[in-house]
């Protein structure tokens, strides 16, 4: 089990909606880390906050377009019941990700106009985190990312 408090809670919600259900009922969870777009407001702060953290930790992002289809593909199907991970093919670093944002953003300017970053305690801990996501599940029913990368989805907003 996870030992966040936001991963605990995520994992108690999906463990109380697996024992819900019946062979008369299919329940198809799916895991999603951050899902951004190039002008998402989150996306823009994101190198800001990661300023205020270590950030050699490493997580994955999806564009918002691959979580959409991910979705769409899931629910308008027979796939077998379960949980699916979606995300792009490889975690980066936080600091590597506000790097490729930063570039992306035209190096936008990374702290407040007071000169600090005030992030709340959980927000901290979330992005102190490390998330790595198996998508083999998914990937194995033929979904594929238009998006693989940070690198390729910062640059398209849709």
């Amino acid at each position: 089990m996870p030992g966040h408090t936001y991963a605990v809670s995520k994992l108690q919600a999906e463990q109380h909606l697996l024992s819900l259900t019946n062979r008369k009922t299919d329940l198809i969870i799916i895991r999603l880390p951050q899902v951004y777009s190039a002008g998402s407001p989150s996306i823009k702060r994101f190198p800001q906050l990661a300023s205020v953290v270590e950030g050699e930790n490493t997580t994955h992002f999806v564009h918002r377009e691959d979580a959409v289809q991910a979705i769409l593909m899931l629910e308008n199907s027979d796939y077998a019941p379960g949980i699916y991970n979606v995300a792009d093919d490889k975690p980066l670093t936080v600091q590597d990700a506000a790097t490729i944002i930063n570039k992306a953003l035209e190096n936008i300017d990374m702290t407040t106009p007071q000169g600090t970053v005030n992030i709340p305690p959980m927000l901290r801990r979330i992005m102190q985190a490390t998330l790595v996501l198996d998508t083999n599940k998914v990937t194995r029913l033929g979904f594929s990312l238009k998006y693989p990368s940070l690198e390729l989805g910062v640059y398209h907003d849709t």
